[in-house]
């Protein structure tokens, strides 16, 4: 029994010897088929190619894999081997930089094959890579100094899997700051940062160049911080001459593994904090170093290396992605229009004076003049304030004192009746609770007024008596009666009509004056902001409509008084008409528009006046879908801004849901890929229209979209793919495409890049 076992073992050990290649098989074959591409490339006056044992590890170590993952593919599963470059890496061959790879896998074969055999099969290996355009490429490319092969045969059906890489080595780049990559170590850990891919895409380019100074500008610290969370994270410049890139040369980079042109020292995440000069709390603005001498007179380019743990972890080159974001959608206001006359004959003109009080005093520390006037007052308006801190009843003496203070000092200096005279009086909760949302006081946000008197019964600061005494401060506006005269503008009598209108009560003829306002090619915006209409506006529930519809058109007039308008009417929206909700909610989608694309320090404290939140509840019962669709676009911007991701999230999907329509024209396309980029979704991008890559009307516009977006994000892209979109580029507008390559000179990295652009772009 024991010898028939050992026939069967030594049977089966011969059959399997028999239907593998031997290390003297391997050889024959890489002679023959380097032989057969170094004569290819004689021909084509290119330098022969050097066999190197590192690649042939890298080589064989792939053939392995498809051999026995049955996978025909450049990408392993394996982080450590998940590209040529990698796998070249782990064979050892830390000294290149450029590395590409040819594979195939042939027909079953009957073994064993004798000398003949393997110098046939190689023939067929080479005219099979010959005759594939991407294949050929890397045979006849410049670039390339060295090349090896693998082979494996697969198990079952016997088919020869084939590896050839190819590769050149690095060189020492001259004006090193350092002489070890200030201690940067080659890491293996862009494993531990894939969640981060598009943000490190979006980080590539958020480089600035001041003077002679380096600048890392993001727009998310708290996503920063979470990327680089220990004191041995960080993120270093490498300068690249463009000049390293020259065609008609090889292409130079530096044989670090760490670096390709000059690195400059890492700045690790305690001091890029530390010295973080942005205003805004949501975003970094910090030095990354000085530009050194030699670069001060030399085009160049900037990659940025990701450092965890002192490790080189992710390395980033700059390629601009097209983005833009949509455009709110133009909503036409609803207004009322009731049947009323307008009158050349009212209240020409408003003057208005202020008053300021100190804590529990009556007099006015200022007496503003009064000048004097040919025109007859027709009525005054005294409007007397105190802060809110204090007992309701001490305040409604002050109130009342202070009023009679300044119905006295007019009487000093005007002519009047006290019968003209209308005075109102109150605690000035308005101003208070705009105050607590525009500087975003915490303690006080959604408390009850009771609470807050408490709360200011017990905090004394520099900062409440500032903003106590802005609450007290009182006015009176003296209105004056006439007739306009025979070529009176419309200016003049669109405002005469709405002051004597608000003065008198006439809801109907403000909303005529206000209809007539926003139909006017030349809208004037000054009687609206007078403190006796801006009160009545933002008191009175029947000019709502028709004032937000207005306002609309020109929000920016004054942001900080349109602000204003719209708080007040925040949390008393149920007292408004349906129309008016919605005028009222265009209005904010616009206001808040123009602050996001402002955003300085008043911009950021009126957006918190008008929060998103605040608004939500009352868009979604109106259920207008124009209406939440800006809504969500102008939401986007203000949770971009201060990285609220859950909801920005939201706003995401209801956007991308409302264009994503099933028939898509290309206008609509173009706009929907570009708002993914906007939001860093590049993979979107690609998902939309790589798919279209192989239709002949592939829309020029739309194929330099997908070009950009994929090089500037590749993470799930293949060679053989990215190859593919710069061809076709290329094809339908190589002027666009030699401009593109000429602005992001990195790009020449890839030898079919710059080796298209080198013999068709005019350079030198």
């Amino acid at each position: 029994m024991t010898k028939i076992f050992l026939s069967v073992l030594l049977m089966l050990f011969t059959a399997s010897v028999f239907a593998q290649l031997s290390k003297a098989d391997e050889q024959v074959l890489s002679e023959e088929l380097l032989r057969l591409v170094n004569e290819l490339r004689s021909k084509q006056g290119l330098a022969l190619l050097l066999p190197d044992p590192k690649l042939a590890e890298a080589a064989k170590l792939h053939s392995d894999y498809m051999a026995k993952k049955n996978d025909f593919s450049h990408e392993e599963k394996s982080a450590a081997t998940k590209d040529p470059k990698k796998r070249v890496e782990k064979a050892g061959g830390k000294e290149f930089d450029y590395v590409g790879e040819n594979i195939l896998q042939t027909v079953p074969q009957v073994f064993p094959l004798k000398s003949k055999q393997l110098k046939e099969l190689a023939g067929s290996m080479f005219l099979q890579w010959k005759n594939s355009p991407g294949h050929y490429a890397n045979m006849i490319n410049s670039e390339y100094t060295f090349c090896d092969f693998g082979f494996t045969v697969h198990s079952k059906t016997k088919a020869v899997y084939a590896t050839q890489v190819f590769a050149k080595k690095g060189v020492l780049i001259s004006g090193q700051l350092s002489k070890n990559g200030f201690g940067v170590r080659p890491g293996n850990c862009e494993s531990l940062l894939a969640d981060y891919s598009n943000v490190f895409s979006n980080m590539g380019n958020s480089v600035v160049i001041d003077g002679n100074e380096i600048l890392f500008a993001y727009h998310n610290i708290e996503l920063f911080k979470s990327i680089l969370t220990g004191s041995r994270d960080g993120i270093a410049i490498d300068l690249i001459a463009d000049s390293q890139m020259a065609c008609g040369h090889p292409n130079q980079m530096d044989l670090s593994p760490v670096y390709d042109g000059v690195m400059l020292a890492p700045v690790y995440r305690d001091a890029l904090l530390a010295n973080n000069r942005a205003e805004s709390d949501y975003r970094i603005i910090t030095p990354l170093g000085v530009l050194p001498e030699q670069f001060r007179q030399e085009y160049f380019s900037i990659s940025l290396i990701f450092i965890k743990d002192g490790m080189e972890c992710a390395y980033r080159i700059p390629i601009e992605v097209p983005s833009r974001d949509y455009e709110l959608s133009p909503i036409t206001p609803v207004l009322t229009n009731p049947e009323v006359t307008l009158s050349a004959s009212g209240i020409t003109r408003s003057e208005e004076v202020k008053f300021d009080f100190q804590r529990n005093v009556t007099g006015s520390r200022n007496v503003p003049v009064v000048k004097a006037a040919k025109e007859k007052i027709i009525a005054i308006d005294i409007t007397s304030y105190s802060s809110v801190e204090g007992s309701t009843a001490n305040n409604t003496e002050l109130q009342n004192e202070r009023a009679q203070f300044i119905r006295q000092e007019l009487h000093k200096q005007l002519r009047f009746t006290d019968g003209l005279v209308n005075v109102q009086t109150m605690e000035n909760w308005p101003q208070m609770l705009f105050q607590v949302d525009y500087f975003d006081i915490l303690p006080l946000i959604g408390q009850s007024r009771d609470s807050i008197k408490a709360y200011l019964m017990v905090t004394k600061s520099a900062e409440w008596d500032s903003l106590l005494f802005a609450q007290r401060r009182s006015s009176a506006t003296i209105h004056y009666e006439g007739t306009l005269p025979a070529n009176f503008s419309k200016k003049d009598f669109q405002s005469l009509n709405l002051r004597t209108a608000v003065i008198t009560g006439n809801d109907q003829l403000a909303n005529k004056a206000l209809h007539e306002l926003f139909y006017s090619r030349d809208t004037v915006f000054e009687a609206l902001f007078e403190q006796r209409i801006f009160l009545s506006l933002t008191t009175n529930p029947a000019l709502v409509q028709n004032a937000s519809a207005v306002f609309s058109k020109s929000p920016d007039q004054d942001l900080y008084r349109i602000t204003e308008f719209i708080s007040a009417w925040i949390r008393r929206l149920d007292e408004l008409s349906p129309e008016a909700q919605f005028n009222l909610l265009n209005l904010y989608t616009l206001v808040s528009s123009r602050l996001m694309n402002e955003w300085d320090l008043p911009s950021r404290r009126l957006s918190k006046v008008v929060h998103p939140k605040k608004m939500e509840k009352a868009v979604n019962l109106l259920n207008r879908q124009e209406l939440l669709l800006n809504f969500h676009l102008s939401a986007i911007n203000y949770y971009g801004q201060v990285n609220d991701e859950e909801n920005l999230e939201r706003s995401f999907d209801f956007i991308a849901g409302h264009f994503r329509k099933a028939t898509l024209t290309q206008e609509e396309e173009i706009n929907l890929v570009l708002f993914y980029n906007n939001w860093s979704c590049y993979h979107l991008t690609i998902a939309q229209l790589l798919p279209k890559i192989n239709q002949s009307d592939f829309p020029v516009e739309e194929a330099y979209i997908l070009a950009k977006t994929a090089f500037g994000y590749q993470h799930s892209l293949n060679d053989e793919q990215l190859e593919k979109i710069s061809s076709l580029a290329f094809e339908l507008d190589p002027e666009q495409w030699c401009e593109w390559i000429y602005y992001n000179p990195q790009l020449k990295r890839y030898p079919y890049i710059k080796s298209r652009f080198c013999s068709s772009c005019g350079e030198e």
